[in-house]
Parts: structure tokens; sequence; C-alpha cells
């Protein structure tokens, strides 16, 4: 009786899954004359957090895995119409059940993502995102594409602004739409500059408002150099 693995929804009895090389005998049990699934952990992945900043190290995290050896981690960029592109591979072991293994964060260009999100989504597009998906040891399970699970690229915005005269626009008050659409607003600080440690990586916009002019006080008046009129 054909069954089906990874995704992959017709397998013949004496043939193991094309994707992980499980066999049938292994990840079913006998019933009568057929077989039903085993029952047992339920594997899971995830991302150690959802942003990360080109060059840092974060780690793809699976529990739950049926057995122990050698597995392979893939890590995709994510599109919203489904033709996600391959990134990396990492040969990682699974130990107890759970896998750890770390990937250097990077840019991947998504320009085919650009009109795709906003046509699907009406959202801005925020740069590239990733999952991964842990497969051997009879296992294939991925870490998820809601947008909650999917990691990003964080970046540092460090900008300063000066007015007309040359001088930092010091506390103006200002606006900046991220690339992901969302916007913050602030006051620049003393010298004038917007900092910001975990915006979205990729295009953003700054509108600043600069300080009112000072009010010019009136001239001091000695009050024993005037004459009055008789």
């Amino acid at each position: 009786m054909p069954w089906d693995h990874c995704d992959v929804e017709f397998i013949l009895d004496d043939e193991p899954c094309p994707r992980c090389g499980v066999e049938k005998a292994r990840w079913t049990v006998q019933v009568d004359r057929t077989r039903t699934l085993r029952i047992g952990r339920r594997a899971a992945a995830r991302w150690e957090r959802t942003s990360a900043r080109a060059g840092e190290a974060v780690r793809a995290l699976a529990e739950g895995l049926p057995a122990d050896g050698p597995v392979v981690v893939r890590v995709w960029e994510h599109d919203v119409e489904g033709a996600h592109d391959l990134v990396d591979e990492l040969p990682a072991e699974a130990r107890g059940g759970r896998v750890e293994a770390a990937w250097i964060a990077r840019w991947v260009d998504d320009d085919d993502d650009w009109g795709a999100r906003y046509e699907l989504l009406g959202e801005a597009w925020s740069g590239p995102e990733y999952f991964f998906e842990v497969t051997g040891v009879g296992a294939h399970v991925r870490s998820g594409h809601e947008p909650e699970r999917l990691l990003r690229l964080a970046a540092a915005i460090d900008e300063a602004y000066v007015g007309p005269d040359g001088a930092p626009l010091a506390g103006a008050a200002f606006s900046i739409t991220l690339a992901d659409g969302s916007t913050r607003e602030g006051a620049l600080d003393g010298q004038g500059r917007l900092l910001l440690d975990d915006a979205i990586l990729g295009p953003f916009v700054v509108h600043v408002e600069p300080p009112p002019p000072p009010v010019a006080s009136p001239p001091a008046v000695d009050p024993w150099s005037y004459e009055a009129d008789p």
C-alpha cells in the first residue's frame, strides 16, 4: 500500500522516502494486514531569534527527532509565491533527538519578491527572510513560513542632519518609515543624529521637522536713559 512522507504523497511499499531515506517499516507499525503511523514525539524547529545582523551567527534549533545521527540543515530564502531559494546546507548531528546548527546570517538578493509582496499582500518589501529545514534520521521538519517564525536581517541606522547654516538639528522631531512599512518617531540627539539599533535592513525614508527659530528677545531698555515728554 503506498505511503507518504516528507510531503511526498505517493511512495511504493518497497521504496524509501526519496527526501530523507527513511523506510516505511521504520516509520509505521503493523496493524493486522495494514500499517499505521508510529505515535511518537512531534518534531519541531525554530530559529533561536527572528532578527539578526548580517555576519552574526544565529542558531537553527530542532527537537523531537525520532533518532540520533547525521542530518542536514538547509537554509532557504523565503518567497511569498513559493519559489524558495536554497542558501546554505549545514551538516549537523542529532543527539538526544535534538539538533543545533549555527548559520552566519547573510544578505541574499530577493528582487523576485518585491513586486509579489506588494501585489499579493499590499505590503512594502522587507528584504530577504529565511527559514530552514532539517532532514535525516527519518525526519523532515521545517521552522515554518509564518511571518513571526521567519528570520529577518536587522541593521543599525546612524544618520546626522544639519540645518541650512550647517548647524546640527539638535532635538528636531523625526519620523522614519522602514523597509517593512512600519513607522517610528522620535527626536534627534544633541548632535543632530538619528540612531536606531534594530531597524529592518533595507531602504528607509526619513522626515525631519526643523526646530522653530528662537524667538528674539526685545532690546533691553535702560530705565535711567529715557526722557519723558512734559
